[in-house]
């Protein structure tokens, strides 16, 4: 999807971090490991929420996908 104004508040800001975090790790792209782990850092977000309720370990689905 590229218009962001129909993403929701929650997805752009997925984005927007993703694209930090590739620019950090000087990638030149927002690759989905980039998004991945940023949907899984929010912490209001619906991932984290989900990861909770299927006892998923955060932090180790974090270092997996680092």
């Amino acid at each position: 999807m590229r218009d962001l104004d129909k993403m929701t508040q929650k997805s752009q800001e997925a984005m927007q971090d993703a694209a930090t975090l590739a620019q950090e790790l000087k990638n030149p792209q927002v690759e989905p490991e980039h998004l991945a782990l940023e949907l899984i850092r929010q912490s209001d977000g619906l991932v984290p929420r989900i990861l909770l309720k299927t006892n998923a370990n955060q932090k180790d689905l974090e270092k997996a996908i680092e």
